[in-house]
């Protein structure tokens, strides 16, 4: 190995071109379950290292990835405490595509190559090609499309990912001049997509669809939605009350048993948690997330005496709130109407947190006292992400 520029190690060309452009020092290691450590005879773990491989020129056979992996180990116990733990080895875990893949069979070809020596879990593609799913190694558990401009078919994807169980999807985001950077047939190609994504509904415990993945009805998704009936977990952006009705939204959470996070939930009124209740309510949901614009103190109120009635064991809640202008509501009138929410209501709430309204200098004592007053209920603030 030699020092880049940047003072990062670098595998020589012969070994594949690579930087280890994210080194950390291993200070502390976790104990593997037994399950794992049947299978692998490994007991500990600890995370390693970012590498970057340039895809042309990564290994093409199985001495020379030995070879590479070898001065990734090298590169990865130059940084390990003054005694490290014996029998210490390099699990391709994670592969990222930063870049899109040029439309050629040779390069397809490499990438099939390259995902079959590592065998990684998590895979992330950018920009990812309509037949991307054939080249995909059967060890994937989670996998990230970004940037999706093509429309992708998963009627055939649980025969090639077996294991899979997390997928994210999400469009391009705007130019930098707030052009849109998606094709016009974005729409129905999501609509494409999506009619398909039942098909995952065997093995699919985690779906996350990113806030630029055009999504033309989220009324015609809705039925897809609820065919995952093993999904877990659920981040969407723009499922709002509104654009589908209040008994809409709740069919939805009922017909998910195992649904135990729903992020990305917006606009809902007291119609919302009534009809949820109707249809036997949401008692396994532990998290949750709600979405509001210019809300006012009744609908928050509303939303709260509707977890109390409709998902009973709900542990944390999130509250993203858009408003703009003097009238703003700001923190200190949020941390009020919680703070009667918790002495009048018996609830397994434990953390509020409050997103995207102001939080002004009179309301940091307000917050403190708020948190030390009342033990095992607290409300954190964060910043609006963009």
């Amino acid at each position: 190995m030699s020092p880049t520029p940047e003072g990062h190690p670098t595998i020589q060309p012969n070994r594949g071109r690579c930087t280890c452009t994210s080194p950390l020092p291993l200070a502390s290691f976790v104990t593997l379950p037994d399950t794992y450590t049947k299978a692998t005879q490994t007991r500990i773990a600890g995370e390693g290292l970012v590498v970057n491989v340039d895809l042309q020129t990564f290994p093409a056979d199985r001495a020379s990835l030995s070879a590479f992996m070898t001065c990734t180990l090298k590169a990865l116990t130059s940084r390990l405490p003054t005694n490290p733990p014996p029998n210490v080895s390099v699990v391709p875990w994670e592969v990222e595509l930063l870049n899109p893949l040029p439309d050629t069979d040779v390069v397809k070809q490499k990438l099939a190559s390259m995902l079959a020596s590592l065998q990684p879990r998590v895979i992330g593609i950018t920009s990812p090609p309509s037949d991307i799913f054939p080249l995909l190694p059967k060890s994937t558990v989670a996998l990230r499309l970004t940037s999706v401009r093509e429309s992708l078919n998963f009627t055939d994807v649980s025969s090639h990912l077996p294991y899979l169980a997390r997928l994210d999807i999400d469009g391009p985001p705007p130019k930098l001049d707030g052009s849109d950077s998606a094709s016009i047939s974005s729409e129905s190609a999501s609509s494409e997509t999506f009619s398909s994504l039942s098909c995952l509904s065997n093995t699919l415990h985690e779906l996350r669809i990113g806030q630029w993945y055009p999504v033309d009805s989220y009324t015609s998704l809705l039925p897809t939605l609820s065919a995952l009936r093993k999904l877990k977990i659920l981040h969407i952006h723009g499922l709002y009350q509104g654009d589908q009705t209040a008994e809409q939204l709740a069919d939805l959470i009922a017909a998910l048993p195992d649904l135990t996070e729903l992020h990305g939930l917006g606009h809902v009124d007291k119609s919302f948690w009534d009809e949820l209740r109707k249809v036997g309510g949401a008692k396994q949901l532990l998290e949750l997330t709600l979405e509001w614009e210019n809300v006012d103190r009744e609908v928050i109120l509303a939303a709260l005496e509707g977890i109390v009635q409709s998902a009973p064991n709900l542990v944390e809640l999130k509250l993203r709130i858009w408003e703009e202008g003097e009238a703003a509501s700001g923190m200190g009138e949020v941390l009020e109407i919680l703070k009667g929410f918790r002495e009048r209501a018996q609830t397994k709430l434990r953390v509020v947190r409050v997103q995207g309204v102001p939080l002004r200098i009179f309301d940091i004592p307000k917050w403190a006292d708020f948190n030390l007053s009342h033990d095992g209920f607290r409300a954190s603030y964060q910043p609006l992400e963009l």
